[in-house]
């Protein structure tokens, strides 16, 4: 599994049901484009 799956899983686990808007501004907010090269 790759980074950019658990990343996705751990913000969907934490949300619970969660949008696709709802991940990438969770994950904008951590700056996880910056330190996981996770390009939105």
């Amino acid at each position: 599994m790759t980074a950019t799956r658990l990343l996705v899983l751990g913000v969907v686990h934490g949300l619970g049901r969660a949008h696709g808007y709802q991940v990438r501004r969770e994950l904008l907010s951590w700056r996880a484009d910056a330190w996981a090269k996770v390009a939105p």
